[in-house]
C-alpha cells in the first residue's frame, strides 16, 4: 500500500501577460491563461492533485480550476488601475493528511488604447491683439492620456465646426500644443465659411461675409479669390454682391487627388484708395460613402456565453465589422438595437459587448438573451448593418436544493415491529440549477441525540427513508430524523428537512414482578384466626407495553402449605 511520502511539485514561478481588454468567461480547452501541472510520485489518492489560489486574487478576477489547473480570467482588467497581479497558488494531494506545495503566478497587464485624452481645462478663453505677429505663440492647451507609451502620446490639431463648417480666424496649433496665428489679424474682419461635403460641379461651398464701418462707397465691399493652394486653382468661383460673397464649385473635385483646398478670399471696399482684408477658407473634400459595414460573424450571427454571476463591465465577446470606405466613411460606431432587457451594453468604438450592471443575469429566469447589434459608419448619409447576437447564460451554483411547500417535514407513525427496509417516508427536493449543480444527494444528519442514525437509513439518490434495524418502542418510542439535501456544485449548497417517527406499540413485553419478592416468592404473614376478607398483602407487577397491552390480570394457579401438604385454593382470592 502506498505511503504519502511525496509532495506535489510546482515550478517556483509562472509568468503570463494579458491585454487589459482580454475577454472573460469560463475555461474551455482553448480559453485559459495558463495551466498548472504538479507532478506527484505517489499512487492512488495520494497522487491526485488539486489546485487553488490562496492569495493575491483581489477582486476575484481570476479562477483556478481545482482539477485541471487551468487559470482563467473572470472579471475585466484595467491597466490604468492595476498593472500586474501576483497570485499565490497551492497544489495539494489527496493524502491524509495532504501534502502541499506553493508557487507564484506573475500576470502582467498590457496596455490597450482605451482611454481618451482629456484636456486639463474644458474651456480656454483669452484676448489677443490684432497686431499679434504671424507665428507668435499666444496660448498653451494641454491634454493628458492615462494610457502608456504611444497610446498615451497626445497630438493636437484644430478642427472646424463639425455642424456648420464655420471657419473664423486662421490659427495653427503646434506639436507641443501652442496656438499661433497663420495670417495677419484684423479685428474688423469677420469671415465665415460653410463646409458641406462636395461632389458635383456648381455645388455651393460657402458664404463669406465682411463688414466695413465706413459709409457709401467706402463701405461697399467686393470679393475675389486670390489663390488656392494645391490642385484647387480654377476649381472654385466667387460671385460678388453688395453684402456677401458666395463660393461655388467650378470644377469637379476628386478627394483621391486633393483632399483639402486652402482658398484665400479678399474683400475690398470701393474707396480711393481701396482698403482690403484677406481670410483663409479651408475646403475639405470627403469621398462618397459607397460601402456599408459588414460584420465578420459566422452564419446565424454571434453566439457568446457568460456565467450568470458576471458583474458590471465583464466582457462577453467582441463584435467586429469592416467598412471598405476610407476616412470617416469607414469609421464605425457600434450600438444595440434591441433585446437583452438592458442587461448588456456595447462599447461604441471597440465593439466589445459587456454586462451592463451587477445582478443583471439569472440563468434560472432567462437562460438565453437575443440581441440585435448595429454597426454604423460616420459618413453622411450614414450606412449601417445589423447582426443577431445570442448570449447563453452558463449556470453558477447559486440555488440551494429546496423542499416543496409542506415537503420538508413529515410526521409518521409506524409499528415497532416494522421489518428492516420498511419504507418510512420519501423526501424530494428540487434544485433550479442544471448539470452537477442541480444533482441532489440525501443523507441523515445528527439532530436531537443521534438523530436516529443507525436505526434508519436514507437512499442517497431517491430520498427514501427506511428502517435500518429492529426497533423497540419500549427502548425508544420517538425519533426526529434530520434529512440533508446537498447538490454536487461548487461551493456545495444544501437544505434540510425532518421526519418525526412515532413507534406504535406491539404486545411484545411480558409482565414483570416489581421488587418485593424474594427469589420470585412473595412472603406474607396472617393470623390463623383472621376472618374471611382479611388483606394478606399486595402483589406488584408491571408491563413495558402501553395501552391495553399494559393492563395486567392476576390469578392464582395453585396453593401449597409450607409443610408440602395441599392447600385448598378456595381459601384465597385475589382482589
Amino acid at each position: 500500500q502506498d505511503v504519502n511520502d511525496h509532495s506535489p511539485r510546482l515550478l517556483p514561478l509562472y509568468n503570463a501577460s494579458l491585454r487589459e481588454d482580454a475577454l472573460t468567461g469560463a475555461v474551455t480547452d482553448q480559453l485559459f491563461i495558463l495551466s498548472l501541472t504538479a507532478a506527484d510520485a505517489d499512487a492512488g489518492p495520494n497522487g491526485n492533485v488539486t489546485y487553488r489560489i490562496i492569495s493575491g486574487n483581489e477582486g476575484s478576477r481570476f479562477r483556478l480550476d481545482a482539477i485541471s489547473g487551468n487559470l482563467s480570467l473572470v472579471a475585466a482588467l484595467d491597466y490604468e488601475t492595476t498593472r500586474d497581479y501576483t497570485l499565490r497558488v497551492q497544489a495539494a494531494d489527496g493524502g491524509s493528511p495532504p501534502r502541499i506545495s506553493t508557487s507564484s503566478i506573475l500576470i502582467s497587464v498590457l496596455d490597450v488604447n482605451d482611454e481618451t485624452p482629456q484636456f486639463k481645462q474644458s474651456n480656454y478663453a483669452m484676448s489677443i491683439p490684432e497686431t499679434l505677429p504671424v507665428g507668435e505663440k499666444f496660448l498653451l492647451v494641454e491634454a493628458v492620456d492615462p494610457d502608456s507609451g504611444l497610446n498615451g502620446l497626445v497630438s493636437y490639431r484644430l478642427m472646424h465646426n463639425g455642424s456648420s463648417g464655420t471657419v473664423e480666424f486662421p490659427f495653427n496649433i503646434s506639436k507641443d500644443s501652442w496656438l499661433s496665428a497663420t495670417f495677419p489679424l484684423d479685428r474688423e474682419q469677420s469671415t465665415t465659411a460653410s463646409l458641406p461635403r462636395l461632389r458635383l460641379f456648381g455645388t455651393f461651398v460657402a458664404t463669406v461675409l465682411a463688414t466695413d464701418p465706413d459709409l457709401g462707397e467706402n463701405g461697399a465691399i467686393v470679393y475675389s479669390l486670390l489663390r488656392a493652394e494645391g490642385a484647387g486653382d480654377g476649381a472654385f468661383a466667387i460671385s460678388a454682391s453688395a453684402k456677401s460673397g458666395v463660393v461655388t464649385l467650378a470644377a469637379r473635385l476628386d478627394s483621391a487627388v486633393q483632399a483639402e483646398h486652402r482658398l484665400t478670399v479678399q474683400a475690398c471696399d470701393l474707396g480711393q484708395p481701396p482698403k482690403c482684408s484677406k481670410a483663409q477658407l479651408v475646403v475639405s473634400v470627403t469621398p462618397e460613402n459607397r460601402a456599408s459595414p459588414v460584420f465578420s460573424a459566422p452564419p446565424g450571427g454571434y453566439k457568446f456565453r457568460v456565467l450568470e454571476n458576471a458583474t458590471r463591465g465583464q466582457a462577453v465577446g467582441r463584435l467586429i465589422a469592416t467598412d471598405a470606405d476610407p476616412g470617416v466613411n469607414g469609421l464605425l460606431r457600434y450600438s444595440l438595437l434591441a433585446g437583452g432587457s438592458g442587461s448588456f451594453v456595447v462599447d461604441a468604438a471597440s465593439g466589445i459587448l459587456s454586462v451592463a450592471r451587477d445582478d443583471a443575469l439569472d440563468r434560472e429566469s432567462q437562460s438565453v438573451h437575443y440581441l440585435t447589434a448595429v454597426a454604423a459608419d460616420s459618413g453622411n448619409p450614414s450606412r449601417s448593418a445589423t447582426v443577431d447576437v445570442e448570449v447563453g447564460i452558463d449556470d453558477v451554483n447559486d440555488a440551494a436544493p429546496t423542499f416543496p411547500s409542506g415537503g420538508a417535514s413529515f410526521v409518521v407513525n409506524i409499528s415497532e415491529s416494522s421489518p428492516i427496509r420498511y419504507p418510512v417516508a420519501r423526501l424530494v427536493a428540487k434544485d433550479a440549477d442544471v448539470g452537477s449543480n442541480g444533482v441532489i444527494s440525501y443523507s441523515l444528519a445528527t439532530g436531537e441525540g443521534d438523530g436516529g442514525l443507525g436505526d434508519f437509513s436514507i437512499d442517497s439518490s431517491s430520498g427514501l427513508v427506511t428502517v435500518a434495524k429492529a426497533l423497540d418502542r419500549e427502548t425508544r418510542p420517538y425519533y426526529v430524523l434530520y434529512v440533508v439535501a446537498k447538490d454536487a456544485g461548487w461551493p456545495q449548497l444544501s437544505s434540510s428537512g425532518t421526519v418525526s417517527v412515532s413507534l406504535i406499540d406491539v404486545n411484545d413485553s411480558p409482565p414483570r414482578w416489581m421488587p418485593g419478592s424474594h427469589d420470585g416468592v412473595w412472603q406474607f404473614s396472617i393470623a390463623e384466626n383472621s376472618p374471611a376478607g382479611t388483606l394478606i398483602g399486595n402483589l406488584l407487577a408491571q408491563d413495558a407495553d402501553e395501552g391495553e397491552n399494559a393492563y395486567l390480570l392476576f390469578r392464582l394457579l395453585s396453593a401449597t402449605a409450607s409443610d408440602g401438604s395441599g392447600f385448598p385454593l378456595s381459601a384465597f382470592s385475589l382482589v
